[in-house]
């Protein structure tokens, strides 16, 4: 997708081209591998090996339908992460890549992304950061071009002020070290991060928020599932459901508002808020806690990319079919 860095936040420090060359060695001494103009990266539905890093160039981002040939919906630029989803499952790609003219890579396969993120050291915080940010730019930019077909925004919501319950039934304290997000936290780091947020119950059928809500707090699901959509004339489109451990608002807190999605509980759930500048000094902090909260959001933003990019490719169908 094309470079839009101009909506990161003023504090964000992204790798430059000295920096990306950088990386390999940081990974083990992987070597850049160059490819020529036109040639093939990965094809749509064949099995991933790795993840690609651009280091130079362009690559081309398209999909191919029955009957519609290929259809061009984007490009990736240096310091993207294409074929993401391949350093957190083995689904076949969603997208064929072609490079636009001489084009240098590193191939990052999942060994490579699990020594990253289990390493706190400086250089390590920084790559994991600058990948957590241009993965939210891209999954902005793919649920952005998706939106006029489904007509973001125009269809009344029953129900959007309708009150959470504060606080929880039952003591959740002791199951979140087994959840996905919080994996890697000590007791003390736990309680740290507690003593920053809410906890609530939601009812199934109230709103969690909808693009008109404010992008200033976060949240994790803690039981129960939520529904992620992007809003559209009746139904909107699912970007996902959500279950215990997840965090639901990953590109809000690396690139700030406006929403434009919308979240609602399957079933009766409870979720823990904690405001974006509580969340964003704590990912700051120079320590193991902070950078495993850092990954476990990278995580979370190569899924919510890989669904976005799923859906930007059905929707370009639908602007040529005019449906």
């Amino acid at each position: 997708m094309a470079d839009e860095t101009s909506e990161l936040p003023c504090q964000a420090n992204l790798l430059d081209a000295t920096a990306l060359l950088e990386v390999g060695e940081v990974l083990g001494g992987l070597r850049p591998v160059q490819h020529a103009d036109g040639a093939v990266l990965f094809g749509q539905g064949s099995r991933p090996e790795g993840a690609l890093l651009i280091l130079d160039g362009t690559a081309a981002l398209r999909t191919r339908w029955p009957g519609l040939g290929e259809l061009a919906i984007g490009t990736a630029t240096a310091g993207d992460l294409i074929g993401e989803g391949a350093l957190i499952g083995t689904a076949p790609h969603t997208l064929t890549a072609v490079a636009m003219g001489p084009l240098s890579l590193l191939r990052i396969e999942p060994r490579h992304f699990a020594a990253l993120c289990a390493i706190a050291s400086p250089w390590h915080r920084r790559i994991v950061h600058h990948l957590a940010l241009r993965l939210a730019l891209r999954a902005r930019s793919a649920i952005r071009l998706a939106q006029p077909i489904l007509g973001i925004g125009s269809r009344e919501r029953a129900g959007v002020a309708q009150a959470h319950s504060p606080g929880c039934s039952f003591d959740i304290r002791p199951f979140l070290p087994i959840l996905p997000f919080f994996r890697g936290f000590a007791a003390t780091e736990v309680d740290s991060f507690l003593s920053s947020a809410q906890i609530f119950e939601l009812s199934s059928g109230a709103w969690l928020f909808t693009p008109e809500s404010p992008a200033d707090s976060v949240h994790i699901v803690l039981r129960g599932a939520l529904e992620l959509r992007l809003p559209g004339l009746q139904l909107g489109r699912r970007l996902g459901v959500l279950g215990p451990g997840r965090l639901v608002d990953c590109v809000e807190l690396m690139l700030g508002g406006p929403r434009r999605t919308e979240c609602q509980p399957c079933e009766r759930s409870v979720v823990l808020r904690i405001s974006v500048a509580a969340f964003q000094e704590a990912l700051g902090r120079d320590d193991r806690t902070a950078f495993a909260a850092l990954c476990a959001t990278t995580h979370e933003l190569i899924d919510r990319l890989a669904r976005g990019t799923r859906l930007m490719a059905s929707t370009g169908i639908a602007r040529i079919l005019g449906v």
